[in-house]
């Protein structure tokens, strides 16, 4: 890297660092006829990629001006990553084996899987599960616009059955004996999100499969 440097910085990322540096760098090349290029260093940025505002010459020399963001949040970030590294190696190459103890056997594993089968759960769940599921197919004539517009491939009958089962064992966990609508709403994202493709048009409007998990939540209710 030849040239100047210039660092941006700001408390907090996502604070608009990288695009006033993308266009003083634009206007660098542009009036003065500069080299220029950008280095976001923020971790949920670009994240050391670099964005040439303009080409550079025959010869393969570097930029003129070089335009650095970065934040505080960064710099934490960083930290921690170092830290947690140092704490990976010192733990891993010593001559400490942990030793590895005995919490559940196979009977006792298939004894609760057989419990979380017997948790009831009313018709009523069982038909919310089903629709919220049939909701994410665009071919449904019932499916919302939103689905219509943005979804590719929706979830199959498995997701129906695993909201019940998953809600069956989130049930046993709290204590409760019985399967209600709102263990079926927080299994939806995980059940829900790799089971629904979105399409281009989705891609284009950075919406994302648990985006429409999160409509399908608010369009159909229990």
């Amino acid at each position: 890297m030849t040239g100047k440097i210039i660092t941006i910085t700001q408390q907090k990322g996502g604070s608009g660092k990288t695009t006033l540096a993308a266009h003083i760098a634009v206007a660098c090349a542009q009036n003065r006829k500069l080299k220029t290029a950008i280095l976001d260093t923020d971790p949920q940025g670009s994240l050391g990629r670099w964005f040439m505002a303009r080409k550079e010459n025959a010869n393969g020399s570097g930029p003129d001006m070089t335009f650095r963001t970065a934040s505080a949040w960064g710099a934490r970030y960083e930290a921690q990553a170092l830290a947690e590294e140092h704490d990976i190696v010192v733990a891993t190459t010593g001559a400490l084996e942990p030793s590895v103890g005995k919490v559940l056997g196979p009977e006792q594993i298939i004894k609760l899987q057989q419990l979380v089968r017997r948790v009831p759960v009313a018709p009523e769940v069982i038909k919310y599960a089903v629709k919220l599921t049939r909701a994410s197919r665009p071919k449904e004539p019932d499916a919302p616009d939103f689905v219509k517009e943005y979804v590719s491939w929706g979830a199959g009958p498995r997701a129906s059955q695993f909201l019940i089962l998953g809600g069956k064992a989130r049930a046993v966990l709290n204590g409760r004996f019985a399967v209600n609508a709102e263990d079926v709403r927080q299994l939806a994202r995980p059940v829900l999100r790799h089971r629904i493709i979105t399409n281009f048009h989705a891609e284009v409007s950075s919406i994302k499969s648990p985006d429409i998990v999160d409509r399908l939540l608010e369009h159909v209710k229990p």
